[in-house]
C-alpha cells in the first residue's frame, strides 16, 4: 500500500495532477497501514528499542488461506482458519504474485448456497475482484479504536518497567 500511494503521487506531480487530486486520499491509505508512532530512539538517552504504540486507523486480522482459484467465474476457495468473515466485511488477499487485493466480501457460498458469514474451519466460495492464488493469506480488515492502541501502549510500557 506505502508503495502504491508513493508511485501514485510521483505519477500525479509528473502528469501536472497534483493541484487538482490533491494528496488527501494518498495519506488516508498510509494511515491505513500498520505502523509505530516516531521516536527519538537513542538520541536523548535510552532508546524504547521499537517498543511505542501502533497508530495505524486499521488492524488485519488472519482469516484463511486461498485453496483454489477458479478464473472464469472469479471465485477463490478459501479455508477458514481463524477469524470468521461476513458480508460486507473488508478483507485483504495478500500473496507474492499477486500482491495486495483489498475488496468488499459481497458474496459467499457453500455447496452453492449463499451463506452470510463463513465461520473457523471450513471451506468457503468467496468471490474475488481480481485473480488470486493457491498459497495467498486472506486477512479481516478491523478499525482500530484509538483506546485500543492506548490500552496495547500502556501495557507495553507496564512490561518495560518490571
Amino acid at each position: 500500500m506505502v508503495t502504491s500511494a508513493y508511485r501514485e503521487a510521483r505519477d500525479r506531480i509528473l502528469n501536472g495532477e497534483w493541484n487538482t487530486k490533491g494528496w488527501k486520499d494518498l495519506w488516508d491509505r498510509l494511515e491505513r497501514v500498520y505502523h509505530r508512532e516516531w521516536d527519538s530512539g537513542f538520541y536523548f538517552g535510552e532508546g524504547l528499542f521499537g517498543i511505542n504504540k501502533s497508530i495505524a486507523k486499521e488492524k488485519k486480522l488472519y482469516v484463511g488461506e486461498v485453496i483454489k482459484f477458479y478464473p472464469r467465474i472469479s471465485v477463490a476457495e478459501v479455508k477458514i482458519i481463524d477469524n470468521p468473515i461476513s458480508i460486507g466485511d473488508t478483507i485483504h488477499i495478500i500473496g507474492e504474485k499477486t500482491g495486495l487485493i483489498r475488496q468488499t466480501v459481497k458474496s459467499m457460498q457453500i455447496d452453492r448456497k449463499d451463506i452470510a458469514k463463513a465461520e473457523r474451519g471450513i471451506t468457503v466460495g468467496l468471490k474475488t475482484e481480481e485473480r488470486v492464488r493457491p498459497g495467498d493469506k486472506v486477512y479481516l480488515i478491523k478499525s482500530v479504536e484509538s483506546s485500543d492502541n492506548d490500552i496495547n501502549h500502556q501495557l507495553i510500557m507496564e512490561q518495560k518497567e518490571i
